[in-house]
């Protein structure tokens, strides 16, 4: 199991990439903004999977389903990444 510390500090990780990201496109390209959307969605299902482990029932299905949005999201991020480098 995670530090709580550790926990915080990749949860205000994720949020300050979904922040910049779009900034990042505005004044970079959207490779740039598409990199840090595919780790702050990655940190993001990280951290479900993570709270999951430790919580209820109901609550673990919603963060698992959670978990697998955000998973996905990143992939899909990652793949446009790759397409749009190339």
């Amino acid at each position: 199991m995670m530090e709580p510390r550790v926990r915080r500090a990749i949860g205000c990780g994720f949020g300050g990439a979904m922040i910049v990201a779009p900034f990042l496109a505005l004044l970079f390209d959207l490779a740039a903004a598409l990199a840090v959307m595919a780790v702050g969605l990655g940190a993001t299902a990280y951290l479900a999977v993570e709270a999951a482990r430790t919580a209820e029932l109901e609550t673990r299905r919603r963060l698992r389903g959670f978990a697998v949005v955000n998973g996905v999201l990143a992939v899909v991020s990652l793949v446009v990444l790759v397409v749009r480098v190339m």
